[in-house]
């Protein structure tokens, strides 16, 4: 008996997912290390500040960083589906038309993610070319946060590609390659 195409499809998919559950591990330890710098530095700033003697820059570092962290997040929060949804209405449909009424959602949002992604690469690409620093009299680099936030929109819309991809082979009879909600997540 022979593999069809939905299924051959199916375990590619399935196997690129358990690829991006190991990414997301690495981007979660990132972010939340990124989110312990800024938040040890601005202990220490707020320290030094009763002390009269702030750190110059930290406030415009932490900008930084949270941008940083925050694009990074995205994909990742897209992925374990942990963003804030509205089922009321979804929830009285068939599983069938769940998985439809998903599938445009992903789509237009894909849509949108990626001429988000196309301008913020341009606006990157532009930056490290001319070398962008920040105004101020704390000059930090902006080429940096611009770069991760073009790869924060590029990993978001390859998420969504991905869960777009899923469902629409999910509509055609292969499994979910998403992982499964959380007992507490269900209970609502």
């Amino acid at each position: 008996m022979s593999e069809s195409a939905v299924e051959r499809a199916g375990r590619f998919l399935a196997a690129v997912a358990a690829r991006v559950e190991r990414l997301n591990v690495i981007l979660t330890v990132v972010a939340s290390g990124l989110i312990a710098v800024v938040a040890l530095g601005t202990m220490l700033d707020a320290g030094g500040r009763y002390l009269s003697r702030p750190i110059v820059g930290l406030y415009e570092a932490s900008v930084l960083l949270f941008i940083t962290l925050t694009f990074l997040g995205f994909g990742v929060v897209q992925w374990t589906r942990r963003n804030i949804s509205v089922d009321v209405v979804m929830r009285f449909m068939s599983p069938r038309t769940q998985i439809v009424c998903d599938i445009v959602t992903l789509a237009i949002a894909f849509f949108l993610i990626a001429v988000a992604t196309y301008g913020t690469v341009a606006q990157a690409v532009k930056s490290w070319s001319i070398l962008e620093y920040e105004a101020g009299f704390a000059q930090f680099p902006l080429y940096p946060s611009k770069t991760f936030l073009a790869l924060g929109c590029a990993y978001l819309a390859f998420i969504l590609l991905l869960q777009l991809a899923g469902r629409i082979l999910e509509l055609l009879g292969a499994p979910t390659i998403e992982p499964e909600p959380d007992e507490d997540e269900t209970a609502m």
